[in-house]
């Protein structure tokens, strides 16, 4: 966790934590200790391991996304306020963003697979309590191969298989979602593109299983035969210039903030 509460009861971030001093964790009130060293965020953990229910298992990637956004926002000169790991009615916002206009957003940082169910649950939740959620994802090592090679090049595209969430997002987030890699954001946009298969294996599940007699009766790798259309999945990277979001309200009352980037792929929106 990067937010402990000190003797008083006051909020504090890891890195202006002090050695020797008594913290707590926010949920459970269990003693935490500040860890502050040279490699990792600086954070707050638990002394002994702990059932907490918003604080335990947590990972590095997970506390150098929230650390990024807070350190983003707190300098941004459109925020009023900007707090992290936020208590909201039940759940913990990631990074909370109040903007001088008086939207907030709760920024949810999502390294763990979860079921499209939750999403949308949490999504609904933020939005009943007036608050524009923004979903941002990371961990996904195909897509970190992906961004690094695709980040300065928007007009290329590469071949992916998106899972339900990415999808999910890509629904809400008018045809992208978010990503954080290696102390960036990037708009990801995928498509269904249709490729020509001119008469070979690729794209069968049996490639690597038949034999020669089987392939000569194969109607795709027969000799002389014209091939086919298959349908695959490509994903393109954007490049966003700052990360202001744009607090957007859908119909059935989801309200979304989605980030001040232009549709590479067509029309402005």
């Amino acid at each position: 966790m990067l937010i402990a509460k000190d003797r008083v009861g006051k909020r504090t971030i890891g890195f202006r934590s002090r050695r020797g001093e008594s913290y707590s964790c926010p949920s459970c009130g269990k003693e935490v200790l500040p860890r502050k060293g040279s490699v990792r965020i600086h954070h707050f953990a638990h002394i002994a391991e702990s059932a907490c229910q918003y604080y335990s298992g947590e990972g590095e990637l997970h506390r150098e996304m929230k650390d990024f956004l807070f350190r983003y926002y707190a300098r941004a000169p459109y925020t009023r306020t900007v707090e992290v790991e936020w208590p909201l009615d039940g759940a913990v916002a990631d990074v909370y963003v109040e903007e001088k206009g008086g939207a907030r957003i709760a920024i949810e940082c999502q390294i763990a697979r979860i079921e499209g169910s939750e999403l949308m649950r949490r999504t609904v939740a933020y939005s009943r309590l007036g608050l524009y959620v923004l979903w941002i994802l990371a961990g996904r090592r195909d897509l970190d191969e992906i961004v690094s090679r695709l980040k300065n090049s928007s007009a290329a595209s590469l071949p992916y298989s998106a899972d339900e969430i990415e999808k999910r997002l890509q629904q809400l987030y008018f045809g992208r979602f978010y990503y954080y890699f290696n102390g960036a954001l990037f708009p990801v946009h995928m498509e269904m593109t249709e490729k020509w298969m001119n008469g070979s294996c690729e794209g069968c599940p049996r490639q690597f299983s038949c034999g020669d007699e089987e392939r000569g009766r194969c109607e795709i790798y027969r000799p002389g035969f014209m091939g086919r259309m298959a349908k695959k999945q490509q994903v393109s990277v954007g490049m966003l210039k700052a990360y202001r979001p744009l607090s957007v309200e859908r119909k059935g009352g989801l309200k979304l903030a989605r980030l001040m980037d232009r549709r590479w792929w067509g029309t402005i929106v």
